[in-house]
C-alpha cells in the first residue's frame, strides 16, 4: 500500500509547494502559462507514463507562454509611447 501511494502523494505535495506563491490573477496574468504548463505536464504523464516527456513538454510550454507575454507587453508599451509621443 505504501509503494502505491508514496509516490503520487510526493509529487502532489510538491506541486502545491511549487504553486503556493503563484499569483494566479495579477494583473501581468503570469498566472496563465503556470496553469497550462502544469496541465500539459499532468494529461502527458496520464496518458503517456513518460517523466522526461511530460516534464520537458510542460516546461517548453510555460517558457513558450512566458515568452509570448513579454513580448506582448513590450509591444503594447511600445505602442502607448508611440501613441503619447504623438
Amino acid at each position: 500500500y505504501i509503494g502505491r501511494v508514496l509516490a503520487p502523494a510526493i509529487i502532489a505535495m510538491l506541486v502545491v509547494y511549487c504553486l503556493r506563491n503563484t499569483a494566479f490573477t495579477a494583473a501581468g496574468g503570469y498566472g496563465i502559462p503556470v496553469i497550462l504548463g502544469v496541465t500539459v505536464t499532468a494529461l502527458l504523464q496520464l496518458s503517456f507514463k513518460k517523466t522526461l516527456l511530460s516534464v520537458v513538454s510542460g516546461t517548453a510550454v510555460y517558457m513558450i507562454l512566458i515568452r509570448l507575454m513579454q513580448v506582448m507587453v513590450s509591444t503594447m508599451a511600445k505602442r502607448m509611447i508611440a501613441a503619447a509621443d504623438a
